[in-house]
């Protein structure tokens, strides 16, 4: 189950409703018109502009017709100059029916051909299922249901229920009656659509869910009412909720409180809402304190599986799909907020739409175990954003018919999530997803209740550091933090085995030094306020137990923050060599720290990039002699921070995820925009990395192949080749204190990550013309080059294979100390000893039945 890369598909910049189905999106932009989009091309193929008179006043809708090629677009007309008479604002719809086969005369004479149906309510929605051929389904503000045929324009409406007390609609899900298993099959025939429609009630304020029946027979009154429930949860305390095929219910409140429930039958016309597990808090998501924004958004996908669209505490948007069976968080995706939504201080909403199927449901067919489907994500004002006519805190919204002041353009942009999630929720799925979970679940009041240094496992040695720790932190003495850490650690190894040299069996602990790092780096605080050391945040990430999780809001970004990217002391001096020479924090968290997000690396890369002045990169780096060695090339103007070269090798040799990195990037590209501060723009930051990206290929394509390389003896005896033997530009600098060039294997892949983010920028970039010609014609000598030798690979794979064994049980001999199976150090066992030992040892079984072996 994975969330694929998002993709803007549409971007307007005037408020809009869209809905979408397999194949096509519908966009119906206030003041402009109805669009359909293929999903294939992602190019409209259908365009109706209406002029800016006209408003809209529910999503559109498309529905195609195989079989006769035809599309018929459904719009829901709020003003317009065109509207006749008898043609009421907000109920009335206009049809239009287009064949994308037929000739451009003939569609043009289509567009002109427009007919209208005006129901007796108003319209919050439109929908449409294979399962009802020919017919809409329209929902009306108050909870009425109608049904429009296509071919008689005759509209038949569900009988008025206003008198059972619900009042505004807030939420409508549209499902096909064969994939409903929360109601029994005895209730309804199995054909037909089931509208849930989520309801306030107008004397508690309390949200009223409403199951109705659709049937596909053609009568007078296909409408069947299944039953309603009430929730505890007033209108005013939701954010969002969803409700699956499967009767799953999903509550989310404005604290961030998760609630799962099942829709239970009961009598008739009744349902239960049963609790199905704890609800949980989550945490590092904005919710939104205005009513009439949503920065949260959910989407019911599959049984349990719940899509939760949101923006992080870092304003990104993220995407997440949950098991609420089992309150785990399956897997997540990160969206760079567009920067015209980050910068701009206009409110915006998140909506989720889902995607309609274009073929019906079979109740015998055999289903895939996974669904492959999209849905869409929209970004924009949020006056138009809830069809419903009603804020999520049930205050209505204006409904003025009158044309709209005239105002700054606000932008809308339409993502498409791709996704494949499991049909079923399993517990399969759900094991080992615990602690990705965590770092979004806030701890319970349970867990908050019990003492903090318990939880932790802290013992009196480690609160009495903790405490005087934090005691010279607070008199701004960190020299005395850091001498006291450093004796209790020294205490604590005079304490194993009475080894002083034996550090890395002192047993830390997590909750330790999560509490260390709190303490020294305070990132709660203002770091200019604050007296800080980096020494004591060195020492543990050398000894490789500091997680990123650690620290709120990521250890990287904390230590930018402090400015701490060279090994500089604030309050003591450094006195050994090594801690001047590679012990850059933020660099030493590269080397040291596994799971720092690809977003702190690329953002951090960035920083460097810009304090490394990228034009003075570009331009030293251009020269054509193989000898100079880019590599050495390190332009830098602000002191405080690492070199673009030494940075770049960390962030190329470092473990990420190429679909990760690629988002991070785009994400920085987004930012990168020049300020007061800088000059520099998105494709010039890009440029300098592929500059030096370049270089190092250039170096080592330009290195001569040895048939007999350099080998050297290692200390276990084995021997291996020197690939930096002879290398003087390595040795100087080594010398220098600066860093080697990356394999090139790795110098490969970070390209390759680094093109797809940024080529479409590069390209547009004249300067950058003339290096993207120059790695590809690395990229095809390199090639050739790996044609003459592929014959080699035959002949030489088994010697290959041979060395990587030795080099194998040469690391496990390492690991066990040097002593092997056979108990003898530095023992090495070949093929012959190794069966004969086996053979002795099955031998030594003693059982009713043995076999001997007898060698003549």
């Amino acid at each position: 189950m994975s969330i694929n890369e998002p993709f803007v598909i549409a971007t307007y910049n005037h408020p809009l409703f869209a809905s979408t189905n397999t194949d096509y999106v519908s966009v119906a932009v206030q003041s402009d018109g109805a669009h359909v989009i293929q999903l294939s091309t992602l190019r409209p193929v259908i365009s109706h502009t209406l002029g800016p008179s006209t408003t809209f006043a529910s999503p559109p809708l498309t529905v195609s017709d195989n079989k006769t090629h035809t599309h018929t677009t459904y719009a829901v007309i709020q003003s317009s100059s065109d509207l006749r008479e008898g043609q009421l604002p907000g109920k009335t719809i206009w049809i239009w029916t287009e064949n994308l086969s037929s000739s451009i005369a003939d569609r043009a004479e289509a567009h002109k051909k427009k007919a209208a149906v005006t129901v007796p309510h108003t319209i919050a929605g439109l929908y449409h299922l294979p399962e009802l051929p020919r017919r809409v389904i329209v929902v009306s503000h108050t909870g009425e249901v109608s049904l429009l045929d296509a071919d008689s324009m005759r509209v038949q409406t569900m009988l008025d229920r206003s008198s059972n007390g619900t009042g505004s609609l807030v939420k409508t899900f549209v499902y096909p009656r064969v994939d409903c298993t929360f109601l029994s099959p005895n209730t309804t025939r199995q054909d037909g659509a089931v509208v849930v429609l989520a309801l306030v009630d107008s004397k508690t304020n309390n949200v009223v869910l409403e199951a109705i029946c659709i049937t596909s027979e053609p009568k007078d009154n296909p409408f069947i009412f299944i039953g309603s429930c009430k929730t505890e949860f007033s209108i005013s305390q939701i954010t969002d909720f969803s409700c699956s095929t499967s009767g799953y219910v999903s509550i989310l409140t404005n604290d961030g409180h998760w609630h799962s429930h099942t829709l239970d039958p009961s009598d008739r016309e009744s349902f239960t809402l049963s609790p199905t597990s704890e609800p949980f808090k989550l945490k590092h998501l904005r919710f939104s304190k205005d009513s009439t924004t949503k920065s949260v958004a959910l989407l019911p996908l599959t049984s349990s599986h719940v899509l939760l669209a949101g923006i992080s505490s870092s304003k990104d948007i993220v995407l997440h799909i949950w098991d609420l069976q089992y309150s785990v968080l399956i897997t997540t995706h990160v969206l760079p907020l567009p920067s015209v939504f980050a910068s701009s201080p206009a409110p915006y909403t998140l909506t989720l739409v889902p995607s309609f199927p274009t073929s019906s449901s079979s109740a015998t067919a055999q289903k895939p175990p996974l669904v492959d489907s999209q849905a869409l994500l929209v970004l924009a004002p949020p006056s138009q954003t809830n069809p419903s006519g009603k804020a999520m805190n049930g205050s209505s919204k204006s409904k003025s018919k009158s044309k709209p002041a005239q105002a700054a353009p606000v932008p809308s942009t339409i993502f498409v999530i791709p996704y494949v999630v499991a049909r079923q929720s399993t517990i399969a799925n759900a094991m080992g997803r615990a602690s990705a979970s965590a770092q979004w679940i806030a701890p319970s009041e349970d867990d908050e209740g019990g003492d903090e240094d318990e939880r932790d496992g802290l013992d009196e040695g480690r609160r009495k550091v903790l405490k005087a720790m934090q005691e010279a932190m607070v008199g701004n003495r960190p020299q005395a933090a850091n001498e006291g850490f450093l004796k209790w650690e020294k205490a604590s190894q005079q304490g194993v085995d009475g080894d002083q040299d034996q550090s890395s069996k002192v047993t830390y602990g997590y909750g330790f030094v999560k509490r260390v790092l709190e303490v020294v780096l305070q990132p709660e605080k203002n770091p200019a306020s604050v007296i800080y050391s980096s020494e004591i945040v060195r020492h543990l990430m050398q000894r490789r137990v500091v997680s990123a999780g650690m620290v709120e809001g990521g250890l990287v970004k904390v230590l930018k923050a402090k400015n701490d990217w060279v090994c500089c002391f604030r309050g003591f001096s450094i006195t050994t060599k090594a801690d001047i020479n590679g012990q850059k924090s933020i660099e030493l968290a590269l080397e040291n720290v596994i799971d720092l997000r690809e977003t702190e690396i690329a953002e951090a890369l960035w920083d460097v990039i810009i304090s490394s002045n990228p034009l003075a990169i570009t331009t030293t780096t251009a020269t054509t002699d193989p000898d100079a060695m880019q590599v050495d090339s390190n332009p830098v103007t602000n002191q405080d921070t690492s070199s673009l070269t030494d940075f770049l090798a960390l962030c190329v040799e470092y473990k990420t995820t190429p679909a990760h990195l690629r988002v991070a990037v785009r994400q920085q590209l987004l930012r990168a925009v020049p300020t007061s501060a800088h000059a520099w723009s998105a494709a010039e930051c890009a440029l300098a990395v592929l500059h030096v990206l370049v270089g190092w290929i250039r170096a080592w394509t330009v290195r001569e192949v040895k048939l007999m390389p350099e080998v050297r003896k290692r200390e276990d005896g084995v021997w291996v080749v020197d690939s930096n033997k002879g290398d003087d530009g390595r040795k100087s600098r080594e010398k220098e204190g600066r860093r080697s060039m990356p394999e090139l294997s790795k110098i490969l892949a970070f390209t390759e990550t680094f093109l797809d983010a940024t080529f479409l920028t590069l390209v547009q970039h004249s300067p950058a013309q003339e290096v993207l010609k120059e790695l590809e014609t690395l990229f095809e000598s390199e090639i050739a080059f790996t044609l003459d030798v592929q014959p080699l690979f035959g002949a030489l794979d088994q010697f290959a294979r041979a060395h990587e064994r030795v080099l194998r049980e040469a690391e496990e001999r390492a690991s066990t100390g040097g002593v092997d199976v056979v108990g003898k150090k530095g023992y090495q066992e070949d093929w012959r000893q190794r069966k004969k030992r086996q053979h002795e040892q099955a031998g030594m079984g003693i059982g009713l039945y043995q076999v001997e072996e007898l060698v003549l």
